[in-house]
């Protein structure tokens, strides 16, 4: 009995062994299992790859690897097309054996007439290096030799200042850079940049350039300085008619017009230092002769300590009746 026993248990287990080989068998055999298995297999793949890369830092995987690369190129391209633009040469000229670049400026001629002419226009991309030469379009303009190494080219019918890159000019004066220090070449770059008006405003020289200045400039100063000295002051100007006139004139406004000031207290007229003869407009309209401030103290002001009121009075010539042209009142 027991043998028989044994016997159907090993049977039985045969036969379950035989049936999950078979099942095993077909589910290997079906192409849904092995994509299953197949995808199975990548993800373990990738965890294993991942765990060996854990130390390396994220990257897109959408990201370009060889963007930072293209981006480096294009900034060089870039960095290459800027210096490319600023090393185009500027307008230049060839004279007496120099090559003279274009300023911009107008030329200081002095009375000085054209002697040569552009006969010969190269590519603007070239350097001229034979005489009468240019590498823009102006064949056959004129030029004036102003100095060794400035010259005066007429373009669109103005004469404009050529010079070589070892010269500098400031007012019609010439030098060579290396005759002068660098903070005159500084100086001269600022003023180069200007505007006109701003030129104008401009009340220091360096000494290397204003001690060459032409003589016209020497003239005017001394002309302009004498005309100064010979000019009589506001007050002298005037005779004691026409200075009792314009007083009498200026009271009468304070006393009469004027009530609220309760009259003059004081009054005397005002010279050419007092800054109002300069007010742009009003009474720099007017010269000496023709015009007088008085300053004027009234009762009302003394009493409460006030500052003091000022009137103009002026004629618009000789023969003109005077007239108040500005009232106020000044700081003490």
């Amino acid at each position: 009995m027991r043998r028989f026993l044994t016997l159907i248990i090993t049977i039985l287990t045969l036969g379950i062994l035989l049936t999950g080989c078979q099942l095993f068998s077909t589910a290997v055999s079906s192409p849904s299992s092995r994509q299953t298995i197949a995808e199975h297999s990548a993800r373990v793949g990738h965890r294993h790859d991942t765990d060996e890369n854990s130390d390396r830092p994220y990257q897109n995987p959408e990201q370009d690897p060889n963007q930072d690369l293209n981006q480096d190129q294009n900034e060089d391209r870039n960095k290459t097309k800027k210096n490319a633009s600023s090393d185009l040469p500027s307008q230049m000229v060839y004279l007496e054996e120099n090559c003279l670049r274009a300023t911009g400026r107008k030329a200081h001629l002095n009375g000085r007439h054209a002697t040569l002419s552009i006969t010969h226009v190269i590519k603007s991309s070239e350097r001229p290096s034979s005489n009468g030469e240019a590498n823009f379009s102006c064949l056959g303009a004129p030029c004036i030799i102003l100095h060794e190494g400035a010259a005066a080219v007429r373009v669109n019918g103005q004469y404009m200042l050529f010079l070589a890159d070892d010269t500098i000019e400031y007012e019609g004066i010439y030098k060579k850079k290396k005759d002068v220090s660098k903070d005159t070449l500084k100086w001269l770059h600022f003023y180069d940049s200007l505007s006109e008006a701003e030129r104008n405003a401009i009340n220091m020289i360096p000494s290397e350039l204003a001690d060459e200045l032409p003589e016209r400039f020497t003239m005017e100063t001394e002309a302009i300085a004498s005309l100064a000295e010979d000019t009589p002051s506001y007050i002298a100007a005037l005779t004691e008619k026409e200075l009792n006139e314009t007083e009498d004139l200026a009271q009468s406004y304070y006393n009469e017009s004027s009530s609220d000031c309760e009259g003059v207290d004081q009054i005397y007229p005002l010279d050419g230092d007092f800054s109002l003869y300069h007010n742009a407009g009003i009474e720099a309209e007017y010269g000496p002769g023709n015009l007088i401030i008085y300053k004027i103290i009234t009762v009302s002001d003394r009493r409460s300590g006030n500052s003091y009121h000022t009137v103009s009075i002026a004629r618009s010539s000789k023969s003109g009746a005077w007239k108040i042209i500005n009232t106020g009142q000044q700081g003490s």
